[in-house]
């Protein structure tokens, strides 16, 4: 299944989708709230969220702000989960089930928070590394690829693995060239039907 971090922005949110409605494939978007809620591309960015829920695509909780949440105070870290989750729900009437922890950071007090107010925390099995490629370049795809299956002598992808893939403009710039080269290596994206499916490796 892909999923996409750091969401959403309007110049990259709309050509991402486009290329999914192509290949019939749906993703699985972590959200900070700051972009849909607060300066002056905000309100352009609420509109793309809203055409992503139109196209069947599903929403997760990133934090508001994308702080690293281990120096959080106990309110201060509530409030980041809680206030996204909120705004969220608010833009596209879609219940937020899962959240993926800033940096993968988390410890008891986060744990402890989520259990009480039920998201699931959802951590990544495949990192396709596009947030190290600053420009889009033919080679991209290829590298994303290789390393997401093994080809360049890592660990491959194994079934219900997620992959995580950011809201950015050189990964859209590969993302139809990296679909296609995933199906034709025997892979099938999963299809995410609701917030907390086909979300076998929790890391809660």
């Amino acid at each position: 299944m892909l999923t996409f971090d750091d969401g959403p922005h309007a110049a990259v949110a709309t050509e991402i989708p486009r290329i999914l409605d192509g290949e019939r494939v749906k993703a699985l978007w972590f959200l900070n709230g700051m972009h849909f809620s607060e300066g002056p591309g905000a309100a352009a960015n609420r509109a793309v969220l809203r055409r992503l829920a139109r196209h069947g695509q599903v929403f997760g909780n990133h934090s508001c702000h994308h702080y690293r949440m281990l120096r959080l105070a106990a309110k201060e870290m509530a409030m980041e989960i809680g206030e996204c989750s909120r705004q969220i729900g608010a833009v596209t009437g879609q219940a937020v089930g899962c959240f993926r922890a800033p940096f993968a950071q988390a410890n008891d007090l986060m744990r402890t928070w989520l259990r009480s107010h039920e998201p699931q925390r959802v951590g990544w099995d495949a990192n396709s590394l596009d947030a190290a490629f600053r420009r889009p370049h033919s080679g991209i795809s290829k590298r994303i690829v290789d390393h997401l299956t093994g080809a360049d002598g890592g660990s491959p992808m194994a079934d219900g693995d997620n992959i995580l893939m950011h809201d950015r403009p050189t990964t859209a710039a590969v993302l139809k060239v990296a679909i296609d080269d995933l199906k034709r290596r025997g892979f099938t994206l999963v299809v995410p039907t609701a917030a907390t499916d086909n979300l076998p490796h929790s890391a809660r």
